[in-house]
């Protein structure tokens, strides 16, 4: 495994105390000059999720994300000329014409994405969308079970036979679900601020870092720290956007 030494060193701290002094358009272009070709096709992976979701802002004929691989102009063209995609998405799109239902069943194409990652990847790709999907769900549970949903429909793109989906459709008769121990945290930051969607969303990106955090320093110069570095930053810049949208929602309402 290669190891990253200048870079890893270069790399100023990250912390959600303060925001940080490089963006994430300048460490991909960092990534483009010090990463090995296969590392980066490991970083454009990454920075696919990001891509597939910006599909969900494209038919809401909202910004998408620039984080990503494409803008918008090019996720035009991929989706007409039907390349850089995995297969899946336009099987997708074969299915459900019409942007009324790719909307609606639009975790069709997350679930898929984050099935065929875990299966084929390793280190930190394997680790984060592995830990991305099972917080996803737990959330999705939780919404469920509040709104009294049917457990089977909400879950209807996962497959039954995985574990982790097997443990929470197995609670679809219960009143309460009981997400597995090592997401009881995400549970008490749910059920406090269930009637603050925004302040859920910074008690959970605080959640993700930290998680990550403890993944990335076991993996020292490598890449696998790097993709976390990566995520992180993702996670300070949406954690700062959103305290500022809050900030400003409050000034709002005085």
């Amino acid at each position: 495994m290669q190891k990253y030494y200048f870079l890893a060193t270069a790399l100023p701290t990250i912390s959600l105390k303060a925001r940080s002094d490089i963006s994430f358009e300048e460490l991909k272009f960092m990534f483009e000059v010090n990463l090995s070709a296969s590392d980066l096709n490991k970083a454009i992976l990454f920075k696919r999720y990001i891509d597939i979701t910006n599909l969900r802002l494209l038919w809401l004929s909202k910004e998408i994300d620039p984080r990503g691989n494409l803008n918008t102009a090019e996720l035009e063209d991929v989706l007409l000329i039907r390349d850089v995609f995995p297969d899946f998405v336009f099987d997708f799109l074969d299915r459900y014409e019409t942007t009324e239902d790719r909307l609606k069943n639009f975790s069709f194409l997350t679930s898929s994405f984050f099935n065929e990652i875990i299966n084929k990847e390793r280190g930190f790709l394997k680790f984060y969308f592995k830990f991305e999907r099972e917080l996803r769900l737990v959330i999705a549970a939780l919404r469920a079970k509040k709104m009294r949903k049917d457990l089977l429909k909400e879950f209807q793109f996962e497959d039954p036979k995985d574990e982790f989906v097997a443990y929470i459709i197995a609670q679809k008769d219960m009143e309460v679900f009981e997400p597995p121990k090592e997401y009881e945290k995400v549970k008490n930051i749910y059920k406090k601020y269930i009637n603050d969607p925004k302040a859920m969303h910074i008690a959970l990106l605080e959640y993700k870092f930290k998680q990550i955090e403890m993944f990335s320093e076991k993996k020292p110069f490598t890449m696998d720290q790097i993709l976390a570095y990566a995520t992180q930053l993702i996670i300070v810049e949406d954690f700062f956007k959103l305290n500022e949208d809050k900030g400003r929602e409050q000034i709002e309402t005085l």
